[in-house]
């Protein structure tokens, strides 16, 4: 594995004739959007464009788009699908390729875990602030470098291209449907395992018959252990990339009293083996690989944001800059600040509006204000999706059901109004939109395609779901009665 290097990128403010050459407003975009702060967005950036070129010469994604509105409650990324589905269809066809990517991140994984383990049982110690700090954007740069260059292009590109050519060719017949559900379900999803685990725990708290964690530890020791090792194992479950909200003992006490049995999966005779040939069975199982790849990078995505975060409140401490501030400043701006440096006041309170961040071989724009303007205009050349009464995407669970639209941005502002039955519709979905996911009848969204975190957590609660509309929170309005075919990818108003 290559060591990390600090890589050299220039910082511009404004737009120039670099930046127009780059073609902004000519290409095609997915637009993956959450709620998100700069220091999420610039340091995935980082670590796709500029380490995944130095991992990984002549392979690298080369561009990176990230947009930000509303003080970091609204924002995402912009990606570029020739790049991506270019770039998915040769990884797909290089096994030697993959797996020596996923030995290097595997490799970098245990030193991140390593890392952020050390930091939960010991702290952020002021004395080592600026040697923990760099080690956690070091280790997660690496590991995420390695696994997003070949999970970002099969999630956000080619993996649905493989499928719709496989809907085609089977004329969405049951037997298809069947054979993606089960060969592209992720073998590793942290989400699912977190749910397990409390359960177990929480039959042992249950059959001791005590409801107050601090009769735990003497009365039920066995119980207490596994819950402090589970809360050790799953602390950072709650952050996403706007908030950090490291989960305590008495959080996951109250969730294991909670926990009901869950019934055992019928698995119903499938003619999918039968059906479907012995070589897409093979394609899709490559799929299922990669979604695997891809519920990791997600995990020490929120671990990350999570402990990022949290420097932030004792760097703010430390410098005498307000936290609210430093939640716009960027992994590199934090690290100048504890080496001495002076950081860009004006320029931090200019992000907290709006803000575009552009990351190419060796530059780095931040376009705020009227800048931000002139690239809005730019990049949003592309025609606005016409009304209709139906959108159509891809199905990454099969079922058919109907139900009252409920769009869902940010779960902690709208979450709290959702009924159970009702269909969700969102942009993407992230871990703590599972509450929701458990309540809906359908899952819908804008991005995201057949290992995606939506696809991954409909099939595991068999829920109907179809990804990759582009347009449906625009489409569909809060209350419309729809039918959802997640056989053909439609939804439909009644």
């Amino acid at each position: 594995m290559k060591p990390y290097k600090k890589m050299p990128v220039k910082k511009i403010y404004r737009i120039d004739k670099y930046l127009l050459n780059a073609d902004f407003g000519k290409r095609e975009y997915l637009k993956v959007f959450a709620p998100m702060l700069p220091i999420t967005a610039e340091i995935a950036n980082h670590a796709i464009v500029y380490h995944g070129e130095y991992f990984h010469p002549g392979r690298s994604i080369n561009r990176m788009i990230t947009e930000s509105t509303d003080g970091g409650n609204m924002g995402g990324w912009y990606l570029d699908k020739k790049i991506f589905s270019g770039q998915g269809a040769r990884i797909i066809k290089d096994d030697k390729f993959v797996q020596k990517v996923i030995t290097e991140f595997n490799k970098a994984y245990k030193k991140f875990i390593k890392h952020t383990d050390r930091l939960g049982k010991e702290g952020i110690s002021e004395e080592s602030l600026a040697e923990d700090f760099n080690k956690l954007a070091k280790y997660y740069i690496i590991a995420f470098a390695y696994s997003y260059y070949i999970t970002g292009p099969i999630t956000y590109g080619y993996g649905d291209i493989v499928i719709k050519k496989f809907l085609n060719k089977y004329r969405n017949s049951p037997a298809i449907s069947q054979a993606i559900t089960k060969y592209t379900v992720s073998k590793e999803n942290f989400i699912l395992d977190e749910e397990k685990s409390i359960r177990k725990i929480g039959k042992l708290i249950k059959h001791s018959k005590i409801n107050k964690l601090t009769q735990l530890k003497n009365k039920a020791p066995k119980a207490y252990s596994l819950l402090k090792q589970h809360q050790e194992n799953y602390y950072w479950i709650g952050s996403n990339y706007k908030q950090a909200r490291p989960l305590s003992l008495a959080h996951f006490f109250k969730k294991a009293l909670k926990t009901e049995d869950v019934p055992k999966k019928v698995i119903e005779k499938s003619e999918s083996d039968r059906v479907v040939s012995p070589s897409d069975i093979k394609l899709l199982k490559k799929l299922g690989r990669f979604a695997s790849l891809h519920d990791q990078r997600k995990k020490i995505n929120i671990m990350c944001n999570t402990w990022l975060l949290s420097f932030i409140k004792v760097i703010s401490k430390q410098t005498g800059h307000p936290a609210n501030l430093l939640d716009y400043a960027t992994f590199t701006e934090l690290g100048d600040l504890l080496d001495g440096q002076k950081i860009d006041v004006k320029q931090l309170r200019a992000r907290t509006k709006k803000y575009f961040l552009l990351n190419l071989p060796g530059h780095e724009y931040w376009l705020t204000g009227q800048q931000y303007k002139r690239f809005e205009k730019l990049i949003n050349k592309a025609d606005l999706p016409k009304q209709s009464d139906k959108v159509q995407g891809l199905s990454a669970n099969a079922g058919k059901v109907e139900g009252k639209v409920r769009i869902i941005y940010n779960v902690s502002k709208e979450g709290r109004s959702f009924k159970k039955g009702e269909i969700l519709v969102a942009s993407m979905t992230r871990p703590e939109f599972v509450p929701l996911m458990k309540k809906c009848s359908a899952i819908v969204t804008n991005e995201g395609g057949i290992t995606s975190h939506a696809a991954v957590i409909s099939r595991e609660l068999n829920i109907p779901c179809i990804v990759g509309t582009q347009n449906a929170s625009i489409v569909l309005k809060n209350g419309d009665r729809v039918k959802v075919d997640a056989v053909k990818g439609i939804v439909e108003k009644i």
